[in-house]
């Protein structure tokens, strides 16, 4: 999976469990995960633990669709150091999401 990095967004295209990277002293203040390949995602959810869910609680993304998180759980939205953020489903059913995070430089 090919990361890409631009002023205020990180983001990747996932299919089944994976990771991202939120450099040093960036801040989450937003969200955005669009799934387009028809099939739902269970239990979608994004921790700073395998298996957590303290960036974002675990939620079901319906098929073809969009949702936004516009205030990720407050305690993990800045850190300072390097952090391994874990994106994991319960069950993927062939579906592609695109996970956007909204991020700013402290």
């Amino acid at each position: 999976m090919a990361v890409v990095r631009t002023a205020g967004l990180i983001t990747d295209t996932f299919t089944e469990n994976g990771t991202l990277t939120l450099p040093i002293d960036y801040f989450i203040h937003g969200i955005v995960i669009a799934e387009d390949s028809g099939n739902s995602v269970t239990n979608l959810k994004i921790g700073t633990t395998d298996g957590g869910e303290q960036v974002m609680a675990a939620v079901t993304i319906p098929d073809t669709g969009k949702y936004t998180v516009k205030n990720p759980i407050e305690a993990a939205r800045c850190f300072n150091a390097e952090q391994t953020l874990y994106v994991q489903a319960s069950a993927w059913n062939g579906a592609e999401i695109v996970v956007s995070l909204l991020v700013q430089k402290l």
